[in-house]
């Protein structure tokens, strides 16, 4: 009767594993059908106009820092060389 029982639980373990398989191919298939739709239609996301706006701003702030700088580094030189002539 004990052999029995083995017999049983490795039949029913072999059958659970034979199950799982099938599902995860099963799965497997239908994500690889749902990529293949989502390729098909690819959505166009809606992007709101205050976006344009305020990434605008920020490249112009980014410009207006920039050319700031770029004013500074010219200025202390040119601020060197007049502190070498007065002196």
């Amino acid at each position: 009767m004990d052999g029995f029982l083995v017999q049983k639980a490795a039949a029913k373990e072999k059958m659970l594993e034979a199950m799982f398989e099938y599902a995860g191919a099963c799965h497997v298939e239908n994500i690889i059908n749902e990529m293949e739709d989502e390729n098909k239609f690819p959505e166009e996301i809606p992007f709101p106009p205050e976006l344009d706006e305020r990434i605008n701003k920020l490249i112009g702030n980014y410009k207006c820092k920039s050319r700031n700088e770029k004013v500074w580094r010219g200025a202390s030189a040119v601020f060197a060389k007049v502190v070498r002539l007065f002196n």
